[in-house]
C-alpha cells in the first residue's frame, strides 16, 4: 500500500453507528491478523492502526515514511470504538514514521487511548515485541492512557527526539501501567533520553534496558580482532542481548563453541568451524577491532544464500554510522554454498567496535576479511 489518503491499512473494530434516531450496536473484532505487509508514505493517516476488538496480530510489516501521523498504533479510535482489549504486534519494522500533524509531535509507536490520545475507554494488554523501530521523526513509542502494555526486546534506531515516553506531549496518560524490559536504543540526539515517564499515575516497571547498567561488552576472547586480518562471524563480543547482539530468537545449535549459540551452526565451507545464519531484519551482531592504521580497507565477506538477496547487510560504527553502504548477497545456490562479496569501509586507527547490520534476512555469514585497499585478500587460516 503506497501514498492512501488515510490509514494504509486498519482494524476498525467499531461498538456503535446513529443514522437519525437509530442505533445500531456490532459485536467487537476479534482475531484479526495483518502480516507480511508493506505500506509506505500514507499522507493522511497511519501505516496501520489497531483500532478496538481483541485477539489482533499484526507482525512482520514493512511501514514507511507516514507524512503526517503514527506509524503503527494500537488503541481505540472515536468516541463511537470499541475498547481493544488484546493485541500483539511483533516484529514489525516502522521506518522514518511520526510526524507533526495538528503540531502535536506525534511518535513512530504509538500504545493507547484513542487514535489521537485523547478519548477515553479501555487499552489493555497489548504485547510489543521484537519490532524495530528506525528514525523516528520525533518520539520512537509513545503511550498515552493504557493498562498492561508489554514492550519486550524491541530495537530503536537514532530517534529524533526521545526513544520511549509516557505521556507526550497532546498524547495525556493519567493512568495505565506497562513492563517495559530487553529494549535496546542507539544512536540518541544529544539532549535527548532512553525513556521518560512524564505522568505520575502511570506506573511503568523499566528493567533490563540497554541504558539501564548494561552488561560490559568487550571483544570475544579478551582481545581486539586485527585489522588488517579475519573476524569470524561467530566471534561476536560478549555481553548478551542488546549489548553484543540483538535477536528476535535463539535459533542456533553451536553451543559447542559459544555457550549462548545464539544463531551459530557448523559450517561445511573451507577451513571448517562455525558460521552464523537465521538473519533476518533488523538483528544484529558487535565486534570489536583494532585497525593497525587508518585507512580505507576493503572486506571480503564469505556468504551463502539459496536465493539472491538485496540489500542484504551493512556495516556500520558505534555511532552507526553507515561504513560500508549497502552489500547484496548473490544467490549461491544452497545454505552452505559459499562465494566471497566485498565492501570498502574507511577505518581510523585504533580500537573500535563494528556493526554486522542484517537489513534482509536469507543468508549465512563465516567471517569477514580486512585488507588495506589495494592488497591481496588471502583466504583466512582458522
Amino acid at each position: 500500500m503506497r501514498g492512501t489518503g488515510d490509514d494504509g491499512m486498519a482494524i476498525n473494530s467499531v461498538n456503535y453507528n446513529t443514522s437519525g434516531s437509530t442505533t445500531t450496536y456490532y459485536n467487537p473484532m476479534s482475531n484479526v491478523t495483518m502480516t507480511h505487509n508493506t505500506v509506505i508514505a500514507p499522507w493522511g493517516g497511519k501505516d496501520i492502526g489497531i483500532y478496538g476488538g481483541g485477539g489482533h496480530l499484526v507482525s512482520d510489516n514493512y511501514l514507511s515514511d507516514t507524512a503526517r501521523y503514527i506509524g503503527l498504533g494500537a488503541g481505540r479510535f472515536g468516541v463511537n470504538g470499541n475498547d481493544l482489549l488484546s493485541a500483539t504486534v511483533s516484529n514489525n519494522v516502522i521506518a522514518r514514521a511520526g510526524g507533526n500533524a495538528y503540531s502535536q509531535g506525534q511518535p513512530a509507536l504509538h500504545i493507547g487511548n484513542g487514535g489521537d490520545g485523547q478519548n477515553v475507554g479501555t487499552v489493555t494488554n497489548v504485547t510489543v515485541t521484537g519490532n524495530t523501530v528506525a528514525n523516528s521523526l520525533y518520539d520512537a513509542v509513545g503511550f498515552s492512557t493504557s493498562t498492561n502494555t508489554l514492550l519486550r526486546n524491541n530495537t530503536i534506531t537514532s530517534p529524533g527526539r526521545n526513544g520511549i515516553v509516557v505521556a507526550p506531549p497532546n498524547y495525556p496518560a493519567p493512568s495505565g501501567s506497562a513492563t517495559i524490559t530487553g529494549n535496546t536504543l542507539t544512536g540518541l540526539c544529544s539532549g535527548a533520553s532512553p525513556f521518560i515517564n512524564n505522568s505520575s499515575a502511570f506506573t511503568a516497571t523499566v528493567n533490563n534496558n540497554s541504558w539501564q547498567n548494561p552488561t560490559p561488552g568487550g571483544p570475544y576472547g579478551g582481545t581486539a580482532a586485527a585489522v588488517p586480518g579475519t573476524v569470524q562471524a561467530e566471534n561476536y563480543d560478549t555481553g548478551g542481548q542488546g549489548v553484543a547482539y540483538n535477536v528476535t530468537s535463539i535459533n542456533g545449535n553451536g553451543t559447542g563453541y559459544r555457550s549462548d549459540g545464539v544463531d551459530l551452526e557448523t559450517t561445511s565451507d573451507t577451513g571448517g568451524g562455525y558460521n552464523l545464519g537465521w538473519t533476518g531484519i533488523g538483528q544484529w551482531f558487535r565486534y570489536t577491532v583494532n585497525a593497525a592504521s587508518a585507512g580505507t580497507y576493503t572486506v571480503s565477506l564469505r556468504v551463502a544464500a539459496p536465493s539472491a538477496v538485496t540489500g542484504a547487510l551493512h556495516l556500520s560504527d558505534a555511532s552507526g554510522t553507515n561504513l560500508s553502504g549497502t552489500v547484496n548477497i548473490p544467490s549461491t545456490g544452497g545454505w552452505q554454498t559459499w562465494t566471497t562479496v566485498t565492501a570498502s569501509v574507511t577505518l581510523p586507527a585504533g580500537q573500535q567496535v563494528l556493526t554486522l547490520n542484517q537489513d534482509n534476512g536469507g543468508w549465512n555469514i563465516n567471517y569477514l576479511t580486512f585488507a588495506s585497499a589495494g592488497t591481496g585478500i588471502n583466504s583466512p587460516a582458522r
